[in-house]
């Protein structure tokens, strides 16, 4: 008996992963679970937004399971009683592996994590308890202080693909969620795979399919560099040549409060709204105040309040 134990909370970078292999450790673990079955909540069953989601429990095996859910969530805000989700995904934290992965940034999954992603985790988990899912805050308070020029800017951009007549041709298909939140697809494909319509299976990353590596301060340039190595272009600026899947995708980074970095992508639809997909997570077209997006400069994207543009994919586009 065993249990793989996830982290949701990144968009585009590999979420935090591990097993817990060790017979006795896995039986009080299990213990706890039983006796706190308040605690536990169906996954996605809380907050689906961007920014700390939970921390997922899935079962390798069904010897053991003591009646329980083959996989369930804590400290994700769906549970009956919240504070002894939050207790049990704070005992889960003390499994992690504690060496840091060898090389990138949280890219291993039982290669080990650093204390500071640990401290990060727990920080969100007491701000879970405290019913500040998201972390919306922090975008109120960026967009408090938003440059006006560029926000004109981009709400031009955006009015000029309603309009069409936009400096790019492009193509777009209607939002179709179906296809990315099929079991099949939905666990293997994130932001990225999503924002390019391209399904790879790989939690894909820019430029990895290019030998990139974005460096672990995640800045919308770094993002970019291995956009632009995979294929795509900035829109408006240079245009891709005709053919088909031209899709348009916005970039935006952000940290968590600790400095943990991340990015995430957002794509317009025929429709005249944009959607999106963080992680292995369902595909959307609200935002984390649960509103549609029509504009993704002004909709609330929680801790990814730093926007660096617009670009547009191809179906020459590689990606991994």
């Amino acid at each position: 008996m065993g249990l793989c134990i996830t982290v949701d909370i990144f968009s585009g970078l590999n979420n935090p992963s591990w097993e817990i292999r060790d017979p006795d450790r896995t039986r009080d673990c299990v213990e706890f679970f039983v006796r706190h079955r308040a605690a536990l909540a169906d996954i996605g069953s809380g907050f689906t937004g961007l920014g700390f989601r939970g921390v997922q429990v899935h079962f390798t095996d069904d010897i053991g399971c003591a009646g329980l859910p083959p996989a369930f969530e804590l400290a994700g805000g769906g549970a009956q009683d919240p504070y002894i989700s939050a207790e049990l995904a704070d005992r889960l934290l003390e499994t992690m592996p504690p060496e840091p992965p060898a090389e990138g940034a949280y890219e291993a999954v039982e290669a080990g994590f650093s204390h500071e992603l640990r401290e990060m985790v727990r920080g969100e988990i007491q701000r879970i308890v405290g019913k500040t899912f998201g972390d919306s805050q922090s975008f109120a308070a960026a967009k408090a202080h938003q440059d006006d020029e560029l926000a004109a800017e981009v709400d031009e951009q955006v009015m000029t693909l309603g309009r069409r007549t936009a400096p790019c041709p492009w193509d777009s298909a209607p939002f179709n969620p179906e296809f990315w939140n099929h079991p099949a697809v939905q666990p293997y494909n994130n932001c990225y795979n999503y924002g390019v319509n391209y399904r790879t299976d790989t939690m894909a990353k820019p430029g990895r399919k290019h030998d990139y590596e974005i460096p672990a301060t995640v800045t919308g340039q770094q993002v970019a560099q291995g956009l632009f190595k995979d294929g795509l272009r900035l829109f408006g600026v240079d245009c891709q040549p005709p053919g088909g899947n031209r899709v348009i995708l916005a970039l935006v980074t952000g940290a968590f409060p600790n400095g943990f970095r991340d990015f995430h992508f957002y794509r317009y639809h025929a429709e005249g709204h944009w959607s999106h997909k963080q992680a292995a997570n369902m595909a959307r077209r609200t935002d984390n105040s649960g509103v549609l997006i029509t504009n993704p400069y002004l909709c609330d994207r929680g801790i990814y309040t730093e926007w660096y543009g617009l670009f547009q994919s191809h179906n020459t586009v590689l990606i991994k």
